[in-house]
């Protein structure tokens, strides 16, 4: 099943054009490294780019801003996704939507001119990022509000050279050209190369001791529930409140759309932003601090974030397929295509969100160093770093995580299709994000499709438990597509409730409930389906818990818990499934028994 994340973001820049910020810098022009690794030139370039854009970008950005203006409070609806909006306007910013297949739909309006392209490169780009299971597509959404522009002095020099630290160490694993550009393309966009980078807090760039980065990474939980809480609900957003393992408490507060505050919980039980060189957030982001405590280093450290993303012996969840994408015999073929494959794979966005903006800087960064291999002493540092780390930071943050829930003899139940779904779900998506599931999924999934190597999957999160549960031996593990043919073509086992959010409201599910949308109903690439399980059978494994539903989302997340907000999963053409005849003699119901596995708890 092909899924993908969507982000909403707003924009803003200064009127001098200045450079820097943490979620996108200024792109590096076309001054090509020599061959002995060195890389010069940038300087001019962006001094061109600078003169080149500054009477243009007025015009361009007061046009945009009226524009944007006039959006303020409404709901864009594109191929059939909702949109949120409604930012308030400081200043000269831009509010863009990003839609399934990572067009920049209202950002037209700066890309149909060549004055746009150029504000666009030489703009001092802040984002607002915030990941969270929500209410635009496959239960995972991105949400940007204001960036605020500030004049940064050497930002674009910094960035230069920690974009250069980064090619040296992807060249030193065997990567191509065109691979490590795809990474810069994606490091640029994620944040500007600035290791430091904490959500919401922008006007700090490079600069972990500024006065707000310097509170917040001091306290990174009570930061999140009080002053990055604040940003967004002053934002006009919602928060869905939530409290974490260890106590820390995120309140509610009205808004649209919500903020899903359980996708920052840590594998510690602390609230975690997002931070660093991709925005790690809430598990990754709990990774990566023990990470760099076991290394003696700090988080926000630049050589510990590079060795962090590419250990497969523990870093980054999805450093292994950094090394499989080293080692496969297809390798891109351009700079665009590695950054496409890079977004889908190691950042999880599998509709390739973002992914333009991305494949333009990807090619920047290739006309830049392309040819050559940069600092080596410096990459085998990195490596050996890596090698000294040895993965046990995260493997002990998740022992301890499991520790702190885990019974001595697992307990689960099938005895119905929510309750078996339920069993082997995670508390929330924070702690499924990048792994396989908890122990009971794996091994159910593996007796009940035999063979297959996908877990973190909609479809297998959901049919794993169908199968498990004795509702029906022969439903697919196939994409929504196949799932809704499927259902409909065996009336002995399901019926089709009606649509939800016209024929079946939320108040009208019963447990067992499937929500299954395919990419036509929904206008663009992506399907997505999940289970409905109600909040009481959640309650029953983990007390507190608001949530009502199972999901899992392709090589984003495994099975895991998650809440309902007001209209989630309305509008995009899902419809409810409910079984009305079990199998008379399951073959699947007993294949568990007797072991003892974790469940999730």
């Amino acid at each position: 099943m092909s899924e993908e994340k969507k982000e909403t973001q707003t924009k803003k820049t200064s009127e001098q054009g200045s450079l820097g910020g943490v979620r996108k810098v200024a792109p590096v022009g076309d001054a090509a490294g020599g061959e002995d690794g060195s890389y010069g030139g940038s300087a001019s370039w962006f001094s061109r780019l600078r003169d080149t854009a500054s009477a243009a970008a007025g015009t361009a950005f007061h046009t945009a801003k009226e524009g944007f203006r006039n959006l303020k409070d409404q709901t864009l609806r594109s191929a059939g996704k909702v949109v949120g909006a409604g930012f308030e306007t400081v200043g000269n910013f831009l509010h863009i939507s990003k839609m399934a297949a990572g067009v920049l739909v209202t950002g037209s309006l700066l890309l149909t001119s060549g004055a746009g392209i150029l504000a666009w490169q030489n703009a001092s780009w802040m984002d607002l990022v915030l990941r969270q299971e929500g209410t635009i597509d496959d239960c995972a959404e991105e949400v940007a509000a204001m960036r605020v522009s500030s004049s940064v002095g050497d930002v674009s020099g910094l960035a230069l050279e920690y974009a250069a630290k980064a090619w040296a160490v992807g060249k030193a694993i065997g990567m191509t050209d065109e691979q490590c550009a795809g990474m810069l393309g994606n490091m640029q966009a994620e944040s500007g190369m600035d290791a430091t980078s904490i959500e919401t807090i922008y006007d700090e760039p490079f600069n972990i001791n500024g006065a707000k980065k310097s509170a917040a990474a001091n306290d990174l939980c009570a930061f999140v529930t009080t002053s990055m809480r604040q940003k967004y609900v002053s934002s006009g957003m919602g928060v869905s409140g939530h409290t974490t393992a260890a106590g820390c408490t995120m309140a509610s507060a009205g808004g649209s759309p919500s903020l899903i505050s359980s996708a920052y919980e840590g594998l510690d039980g602390h609230f975690y932003p997002g931070l660093g060189l991709f925005g790690f957030t809430g598990a990754s982001a709990s990774s990566l601090a023990a990470y760099a405590a076991s290394a003696g280093r700090n988080w926000y450290d630049f050589d510990l974030q590079m060795a962090f993303s590419l250990d497969t012996s523990g870093g980054y969840g999805r450093a292994s397929w950094v090394q499989s994408w080293i080692s496969s015999g297809s390798k891109p073929a351009t700079p665009e295509e590695a950054a496409q494959q890079w977004n889908v794979s190691f950042e999880g966005n599998a509709g390739n969100f973002k992914g333009d903006v991305k494949g333009q800087y990807a090619r920047q960064w290739y006309d830049q160093f392309a040819g050559t291999l940069g600092d080596q002493t410096y990459a085998q540092s990195v490596l050996a770093l890596a090698d000294t780390i040895a993965g046990g930071a995260t493997n002990n943050a998740v022992a301890s995580a499991e520790d702190r829930c885990a019974d001595a003899e697992a307990v689960y139940d099938n005895s119905s299709l929510a309750r078996a779904a339920v069993s082997y779900a995670y508390a929330s998506i924070s702690l499924g994000r990048g792994n396989d599931g908890t122990a009971l999924y794996r091994a159910v999934h593996d007796a009940v499709f035999p063979g297959d190597t996908l877990y973190q999957s909609c479809d297998r999160g959901v049919t794993t438990a169908i199968r498990w549960s004795g509702y029906d031996d022969h439903v697919p593990a196939g994409s929504t597509s196949e799932l809704d043919v499927y259902f409909q073509s065996t009336p002995e086992h399901w019926q089709m409730v009606g649509v939800f959010g016209q024929d079946v409201m939320f108040e009208d599910l019963q447990p067992g409930d499937i929500l299954n949308t395919t990419a036509a109903r929904r206008g663009d690439a992506n399907g997505h389906i999940v289970l409905y399980v109600g909040n009481d059978l959640v309650q029953e494994k983990f007390p507190g818990s608001d949530a009502c539903f199972v999901s899992a989302s392709l090589n984003d997340w495994s099975p895991s818990c998650e809440g309902w907000t007001s209209g989630k999963f309305y509008g995009q053409g899902y419809y409810v499934y409910r079984n009305v005849q079990r199998e008379s003699a399951s073959i699947y119901t007993d294949v568990v028994a007797g072991q003892n596995l974790d469940d999730g708890s």
